[in-house]
């Protein structure tokens, strides 16, 4: 339970950050480009205003009716206001725009000093407005500039939309994915986990049936294999005793890898058993891409390798397979066999004429038929000529 806990949280924390990483970029795109079309279009409004009915405003001396005509301007253009300044004295507005002309003053100072067009967003009792002051090019009316001011709090309820449409989806998102995976891992891990006790229960009380079924996830294949090694070990260990007791219950006893193995320590006095030969026991050879261990047909490491395995030890020998020096350590080394190492293996690398000298014609023209025929002394001497005294 606690897994599951934890596995979700680290989803969603997870998919909150990326889901976090996207919004932010999102958002500062779409920022960029409503301000960038707001801009363009109170520009647009300005230039086209400056060039239908500039004059009509500059030729007006009726104060009251020029409060009226910008008002009705306002309204066409979708405007918050338009504001007329002819000086710190003398500006003409709506008086719903008094709070925004205290913050226009000295950014219409600026664009006036300059004789340039400036567009900036000012903050007025938290609403956001988009303020573009445009100079008069007017010889009757110097010093004199037009402000219009757009509402800019949409871009903010558009940017408020966005984050809860992408908190939204990735509530959504980290629900779909933590659910999915603690299903997926439900019936995928624990699942085949459960019945991995099984078969372990089944190695303890030596049921053979039931352990003889495959894994039910291919990752669980080296752990099912391990698992029988184990349940074997057991199964033949238990018989061993069993074998023994009954033997013992006549005076009498047999061989066991226990018992060989202490043979052997008693005899050989803590000295390492070594055994040498031509043909290794265990070769690696290639598989299209893969390396696969054979063990070679030989009467010898048929006779001997059980006794390593049992009792440990080196056994030295040449290295045939095409994959042999991949499979080393840097000593020329590797612990056998694959599944479970009892023992060393010493690859020995011949060239082509060590091998041709030593083996096809001293062992096997010489050693193989000097051990092989000669049964007796007489037959001995005429198979190589040795004269024996008798």
């Amino acid at each position: 339970m606690r897994l599951n806990f934890a596995l979700i949280i680290s989803i969603v924390i997870a998919v909150g950050l990326v889901a976090l990483g996207f919004t932010i970029y999102q958002i500062s795109v779409e920022r960029d480009k409503l301000n960038k079309d707001l801009e363009i279009h109170t520009a647009d409004i300005a230039d086209e205003f400056s060039q239908n009915n500039l004059p009509s405003i500059t030729g007006q001396n009726n104060p009251k009716k020029l409060e009226q005509f910008i008002d009705s301007i306002s309204d066409h253009y979708n405007l918050t206001g338009i504001a007329l300044y002819y000086g710190k004295d003398s500006i003409i507005a709506t008086n719903s725009l008094d709070p925004l002309i205290q913050y226009s003053s000295n950014y219409i100072t600026q664009s006036l000093a300059a004789d340039t067009m400036l567009g900036n967003y000012i903050k007025v009792n938290n609403r956001t407005i988009f303020q573009y002051i445009k100079p008069l090019q007017k010889d009757e009316v110097p010093n004199a500039a037009i402000i219009f001011y757009a509402d800019a709090e949409y871009i903010d309820s558009i940017i408020n939309s966005i984050w809860f449409r992408n908190f939204l989806r990735w509530f959504i998102q980290a629900f779909i994915v933590s659910s999915l995976t603690v299903v997926i891992i439900r019936w995928g891990i624990y699942s085949p986990i459960s019945k991995i006790v099984d078969w372990v229960k089944a190695a303890r009380v030596g049921n053979a049936e039931h352990l003889n079924q495959s894994p039910p996830a291919m990752f669980l294949a080296p752990l099912h294999r391990e698992i029988i090694h184990i349940a074997k070990a057991m199964h033949e260990a238990k018989a061993s005793a069993e074998e023994e007791a009954k033997l013992r219950s006549n005076a009498e006893a047999i061989w066991t890898p226990d018992r060989l193995k202490i043979e052997v320590e008693n005899l050989l006095q803590s000295k390492k058993m070594v055994v040498v030969s031509n043909r290794e026991p265990y070769m690696h050879i290639h598989e299209g891409k893969n390396i696969t261990c054979i063990i070679p047909a030989s009467g010898m490491i048929t006779a001997m390798e059980p006794v390593l395995q049992a009792c440990g030890g080196l056994w030295i020998a040449s290295g045939t397979g095409d994959a042999d020096k991949e499979t080393v350590d840097k000593n020329d080394k590797l612990q056998v066999p694959p599944d479970e190492p009892k023992y060393t293996l010493r690859r020995m690398w011949q060239t082509k004429e060590e091998e041709n000298h030593f083996y096809y014609g001293f062992s096997n023209e010489g050693l193989w038929p000097l051990c092989h025929i000669a049964h007796t002394g007489q037959h001995l001497e005429k198979q190589t000529g040795i004269i024996t005294k008798k």
